[in-house]
């Protein structure tokens, strides 16, 4: 990184679902089941994929206005969950609220996306959010090693591949 040189730790075994933005997206998707319950609107709120600064968040909590038309627009994107599906709803959110930040920006949006991708291929087994949102928990609690769940890299660029002996098994060389 000092050199500006860019790579990728291909020995990383982690579980996206581990993730920060795993626990952002499951706040997000359960405020917007039930946007009804306030402690769960609130934490969907001050969650990563809206990010809402402390101030606005103070705001919305203290203007009714605000808090309506948020109410409003949760509304409308469980119906969009319901209608045109969890991928269309999730893509809408992050054009819509997502903004890099100085740090970390190719990491959480590969993460979110592949979240999201993962979520909707769990969809089709589970057609419900009731459903889906009982499996993200179950997901997020285990410790899989799936293929589709490992991280993935977050750029196609030509990158230095570090690899540890221990991850490399020997046989790839």
């Amino acid at each position: 990184r000092a050199g500006g040189l860019t790579s990728g730790y291909w020995s990383a075994r982690a579980n996206v679902l581990h993730t920060q933005e795993s626990t952002a997206l499951f706040n997000l998707l359960t405020g917007i089941w039930q946007f009804e319950n306030d402690r769960l609107f609130k934490r969907a709120l001050a969650s990563d994929w809206i990010q809402l600064t402390i101030n606005e968040l103070d705001d919305i909590q203290n203007n009714e206005h605000a808090w309506a038309m948020w109410q409003s627009r949760f509304e409308q994107w469980r119906e969009d969950w319901q209608q045109r599906g969890l991928m269309s709803m999730l893509i809408s959110i992050l054009q819509s609220h997502f903004k890099a930040s100085d740090s970390n920006t190719d990491r959480q949006l590969t993460n979110m996306i592949h979240l999201s991708e993962l979520l909707q291929k769990e969809s089709n087994q589970h057609k419900t959010p009731d459903a889906l949102l009982h499996w993200f928990k179950q997901a997020r609690d285990q410790d899989s090693q799936a293929f589709e769940q490992q991280l993935r890299l977050e750029s196609d660029d030509n990158l230095i591949k570090i690899v540890t002996m221990h991850g490399s098994k020997g046989l790839e060389y």
